[in-house]
């Protein structure tokens, strides 16, 4: 979404109005995970917890008809074929790679079936790499990371998505730490040190 939400105010703004326009577009995402917590609040203690999922229908409701509205229109007067095989191997590879690192610290399967699914994303995300150097218009080009503002924005837009996803590891080895559960297990034995009084 956001680089779809990028994209579209880089055509729809002058350079000069950028800055102004990013601005206003952030404030939703820096109101949400304020408002989040005591809209979550309310809704459990005076309805059931399931409507928290329901809150979404009419935000989502409301962004549709803002964006037909509001939004121009805009279309490409050629577009390049979608790299089916592409998507396909990325896709799974990058899927696979996500499902084995979140499975990675519960134990519930077992080393050999871990890097089992590790070894064929690697074939996986391999072949698309393959496929990307070869194909006309792949998913993704591979030949961007090399551009050096490319590579290091990249590298910097993904550091806070890192930090964040970090958060909920560091928290559970704090409260296992103060539980007086001194015995971690071996994916998380980096807490140790980190969660030490």
């Amino acid at each position: 979404m956001v680089p779809v939400g990028r994209l579209t105010l880089v055509r729809t703004f002058a350079k000069s109005e950028l800055i102004r326009a990013m601005s206003f577009v952030a404030i939703p995402g820096l109101i949400g995970p304020m408002l989040g917590p005591v809209a979550g609040g309310l809704i459990v203690g005076y309805l059931h917890w399931r409507v928290i999922f329901f809150i979404n229908i009419p935000i989502g409701l409301l962004g549709l008809y803002l964006v037909y509205r509001h939004l121009p229109d805009y279309r490409e007067k050629h577009t390049h074929p979608l790299d089916v095989i592409g998507l396909i191997l990325f896709g799974s590879g990058i899927g696979l790679l996500s499902y084995v690192l979140e499975v990675f610290g519960e134990h519930t399967l077992s080393w050999p079936v871990i890097l089992g699914l590790l070894l064929i994303s690697a074939v996986l995300l391999t072949g698309y790499g393959l496929r990307a150097t070869r194909t006309q218009f792949p998913l993704l080009r591979l030949a961007l990371f090399a551009f050096g503002p490319f590579a290091r924005r990249s590298t910097a837009a993904s550091s806070p998505a890192w930090a964040s996803a970090e958060s909920p590891f560091s928290f559970r080895c704090s409260i296992r730490w103060a539980s007086g559960l001194r015995r971690f297990n071996p994916a998380f034995s980096w807490c140790l040190r980190r969660c030490q009084p």
